[in-house]
């Protein structure tokens, strides 16, 4: 950087002053935020996309375990306590 650009930049300063500086900086920052907050909106939206699919996996899965549960209770109220078809033998002697 040589001293007429440094000196440019002095000059620039001492004439739009702190605040105008502030300005063009404050507007930079907008602008620059502006641009990539399409970006941002996209990365949320594939975000909760792929948390919606494993929601709806984990459901899917889910309601196959409750399912199961309920069937495999539904079996053990079928049987009656005098089912003979698994008797203990005791003392080598069938009931």
């Amino acid at each position: 950087m040589d001293n007429t650009s440094i000196d440019a930049f002095i000059r620039m300063i001492a004439e739009r002053g702190i605040m105008g500086i502030l300005r063009v900086i404050g507007t930079a920052v907008f602008a620059l935020s502006w641009m990539v907050l399409p970006c941002v909106v996209c990365a949320v939206q594939r975000s909760t996309s792929h948390c919606r699919q494993e929601l709806q996996a984990l459901n899917k899965k889910m309601d196959l375990v409750m399912a199961r549960l309920l069937f495999e209770g539904n079996e053990a109220n079928d049987l009656s306590p005098y089912d003979t078809t698994h008797a203990t033998i005791i003392d080598g002697k069938a009931p």
